[in-house]
């Protein structure tokens, strides 16, 4: 119902990555939403890897789901895909969620919070796919202590043997981040 108040018969839909298979597989809510909308093609943005060593992404599991299911997919990295929303090539934005504050703020996978930012600035409706068990946190801090936790983890599994790792120079830091916070009031929960 949130794809047709957004007049995307025939039109093309910009997801984050991560929305997964229970999304997308057969007879699931975003198959049928899809379908039911009459959307022609998304565009899905690649998101960070499943793997530490960079081999599979997020994005891509996304892409072969759309495609199984007979919606022409087309893949990209998060600049891309933050341009193609900027020139007006999609009338709505997905994005995918594990953890909503009582607020309504939420953690999405990197990348997230900069395709939201282009949605806002051309006015088109940004839905945050949230199942109803979404893991719940009080407020905003709490979902940072969250990605802080789950980046730390990942790290220091990474750190034994990612390429990604070994080769940065002595005295560079690296920023990039897994997860960011989507503030409160910015996308609307479907």
């Amino acid at each position: 119902a949130a794809l047709a108040r957004c007049n995307s018969k025939g039109a093309t839909v910009a997801t984050g990555p991560g929305l997964g298979a229970t999304f997308w597989g057969d007879n699931a809510p975003g198959h049928e939403g899809m379908r039911r909308a009459g959307v022609a093609r998304i565009l899905i943005a690649e998101g960070p890897s499943v793997d530490p060593r960079g081999v599979t992404r997020l994005g891509g599991l996304d892409a072969a789901d759309a495609v199984r299911i007979n919606l022409p997919a087309e893949l990209m990295s998060e600049a891309q895909l933050t341009l193609a929303i900027a020139r007006g090539e999609a009338c709505a934005l997905l994005l995918a969620s594990d953890a909503v504050a009582a607020d309504g703020s939420a953690v999405v996978l990197a990348g997230g919070v900069a395709l939201a930012a282009a949605a806002a600035a051309r006015k088109i409706p940004i839905l945050l796919v949230a199942t109803p068990s979404a893991a719940a946190s009080p407020d905003t801090e709490a979902l940072a202590r969250r990605i802080a936790e789950a980046e730390a983890t990942e790290l220091h599994a990474a750190a034994g043997g990612s390429v990604a790792v070994r080769s940065v120079a002595a005295g560079v830091t690296v920023r990039a981040p897994r997860y960011e916070i989507l503030a409160a009031g910015v996308a609307e929960r479907i």
